[in-house]
């Protein structure tokens, strides 16, 4: 269900809500007792704002969100089967803005936060979710130099993703190994990562047909 509600010029306030439902893998049902895992439910709470002028022009988006998730599949550590005992939240707010001048300059900035947790598969506890990226900067600018060249360029910033550190070994005599002795799920995070890119397009005429040549560099930092 999802509502507008456009309450003065250029300014619309918009609500939503959802129940989703989607099935495990059926690998998960041949390592459960009787095959009786349950559909894995999320529900979903959406509220945003936005400031539309001159068509697109100018435009600023605000959203915040509220995600449940409920019988999420999870290893019983007890029998080692799978049951629907798993549950998780994710949460956050995006950002976008969007500024222009027409056939000369456009720019627009995003940001995400979020925050979402959950106790699923083989967790013991309720940890960031694989996908958790806590913040996310993103700045995206062209410019018309002229009417045949335009130039731009894309910033990105954002939090490293979640992962498992290993925190040291056990010998295994039997098979003259160690095994890697985990952290907890997720406890550990990949660096900030950073990203720059930037072009160059050149529009002119190929054997009396429209063409554009296209010079890029990505991830010019690293």
């Amino acid at each position: 269900l999802s509502i507008g509600w456009k309450f003065a010029k250029n300014n619309i306030v918009r609500g939503a809500v959802g129940i989703y439902h989607q099935f495990p893998n059926l690998e998960y049902y041949a390592q459960s007792e009787n095959f009786s895992l349950k559909p894995e439910e999320a529900a979903h709470y959406i509220l945003g704002y936005e400031y539309n002028l001159d068509d697109g022009l100018f435009l600023f988006r605000v959203e915040g969100y509220y995600k449940d998730y409920r019988d999420l599949v999870i290893r019983d550590q007890n029998s080692f089967l799978y049951t629907s005992g798993g549950k998780g939240i994710a949460k956050g707010v995006d950002v976008f803005i969007k500024s222009g001048v027409t056939n000369k300059y456009v720019s627009w900035i995003s940001y995400a936060y979020t925050d979402s947790k959950r106790k699923q598969y083989e967790a013991l506890n309720e940890t960031s979710a694989n996908y958790d990226i806590t913040h996310n900067l993103t700045f995206v600018a062209s410019y018309n130099v002229t009417d045949a060249i335009v130039t731009g360029l894309a910033y990105r910033v954002s939090t490293g993703k979640p992962y498992t550190p290993i925190t040291g070994g056990i010998f295994d005599s039997t098979y003259n190994i160690y095994q890697p002795v985990y952290a907890g799920t997720n406890s550990g995070r990949f660096p900030t990562y950073h990203r720059l890119d930037i072009n160059f397009q050149y529009m002119f005429s190929l054997f009396g047909r429209f063409a554009i040549a296209v010079f890029q560099i990505n991830n010019l930092l690293n």
